[in-house]
């Protein structure tokens, strides 16, 4: 399992191009509550939830709703 670190530097690659850059990535990262998860990106991670966190943007790729 990659260190918290390296998990939230993949999740900022994963969603730099849905998010239009970085600065907004990180921006999504910290801020955005995600209500199946009742929590915000950075705090699912550091919940322990890096796993299911990258199973709801696999969903989100191909076309599921958030």
């Amino acid at each position: 399992m990659p260190s918290k670190k390296e998990q939230k530097q993949r999740i900022l690659k994963r969603v730099q191009e849905w998010a239009g850059d970085s600065h907004n990535a990180l921006a999504w990262y910290e801020s955005e509550r995600i209500a199946s998860f009742g929590c915000t990106p950075s705090q699912a991670v550091e919940g322990g939830h890096y796993e299911a966190l990258m199973a709801y943007l696999d969903a989100i790729e191909i076309g599921g709703f958030a």
